[in-house]
């Protein structure tokens, strides 16, 4: 299971690349049908904002778990609050 993150990664990388290049190829090959292939392509962009959205969580949620294990604090309120209070100590 540690390995989802990347392997989706490299997934929703790769199924850009093959829609984005059989687009092209379609409006290259078609160029009346231009318009309808590029419309339907629009159509696409909630499935990729659900996928790139989930691939964003991932990675922050990854960053996020590097950080912590590296003995930085969690970030929240609390240690905004804190880095505030040492910030006001050091003026």
């Amino acid at each position: 299971m540690r390995r989802w993150r990347p392997t989706f990664g490299y997934a929703v990388t790769a199924a850009w690349a093959a829609q984005m290049a059989a687009i092209a190829w379609a409006v290259v090959a078609h160029p009346t049908d231009a318009p309808a292939i590029l419309a339907a392509a629009a159509s696409l962009s909630a499935m990729w904002g659900v996928a790139l959205a989930v691939l964003g969580v991932a990675v922050h949620e990854r960053s996020r778990d590097k950080a912590l294990a590296a003995g930085q604090p969690a970030p929240g309120l609390a240690s905004l609050a804190a880095a505030l209070l040492d910030r006001r100590k050091a003026e």
